[in-house]
């Protein structure tokens, strides 16, 4: 029972980092070119694989 109360917890985090990240990806894609865009693509990617 223990385990999936924190599995639910690290998902809900994971997920609000992910919001987090897609935020900061959409301002800086509005506010810079689109080969901004893509490096912050890149290095979520990076993170992810880190993971």
């Amino acid at each position: 029972m223990k385990k999936t109360i924190l599995r639910t917890k690290t998902l809900v985090a994971t997920l609000i980092l992910a919001s987090f990240a897609l935020t900061g990806i959409v301002l800086a894609a509005n506010n810079n070119a689109s080969s901004d865009f893509d490096s912050s693509k890149i290095k979520i990617k990076e993170f992810r694989e880190k993971r």
